[in-house]
């Protein structure tokens, strides 16, 4: 799945739900788009803050793996939740491509 999201303002957020079949360590990581227009983001899963702040500025569109790190997820349905923090002063709006997985078990 790709998401686009753009207009978001400072303190929004957009949730995914995913699922996974067996309850065990899973390193999750996602697919993300830096470019110009983008702005700084937080991750959480099922509420627990990850990793602190994502700046998804760059001069250069890129696509890039973040790893969000290893999660002990218990079978069933779980939360993704991504929060705008803020912009870069260059930046004028917020923009959001991401591509989420949950399927590289340890």
């Amino acid at each position: 799945k790709q998401v686009f999201w753009s207009g978001a303002q400072k303190g929004d957020t957009i949730e995914f739900a995913f699922e996974v079949g067996e309850s065990k360590q899973y390193a999750v990581s996602l697919g993300l788009i830096q470019a110009a227009d983008y702005g700084v983001a937080s991750f959480s899963i099922n509420g627990e803050a990850i990793d602190g702040e994502f700046d998804q500025f760059s001069e250069q569109t890129t696509a890039i793996e973040r790893h969000l790190g290893q999660h002990k997820l218990e079978a069933g349905q779980h939360t993704l939740t991504h929060t705008r923090i803020g912009v870069r002063h260059t930046t004028t709006i917020f923009k959001l491509t991401e591509a989420f997985t949950a399927d590289r078990t340890l």
